[in-house]
């Protein structure tokens, strides 16, 4: 059974927050090892199971257009913890 964690008060961090705080550093060392916009890389499942191990192979630039939208990136079938959008990760 999945385990979930949801938020209890606006403003906390939750697990999604964490895994995407992870796949932000995740896309930033492709970034640094030349990784081209189109070539994918295996970015965690940000859903709201604590132990979710799937990874979603997705482009960088793919990515960060993603995180312009505000939107979890999850595996298909998997949910976020929160309806809340992500926080802004990236500048």
């Amino acid at each position: 059974m999945a385990k979930l964690v949801f938020v209890a008060q606006s403003g906390e961090l939750t697990h999604s927050d964490e895994v995407r705080s992870s796949n932000v550093r995740i896309a930033a060392a492709a970034q640094s090892f030349r990784f081209g916009d189109d070539n994918a890389v295996p970015f965690l499942c940000e859903c709201a199971d604590i132990d979710c191990q799937q990874f979603v192979p997705v482009a960088i630039g793919a990515y960060y257009a993603l995180l312009d939208t505000r939107e979890w990136l999850l595996a298909p079938g998997h949910m976020a913890d929160t309806l809340e959008p992500p926080r802004a990760a990236h500048g």
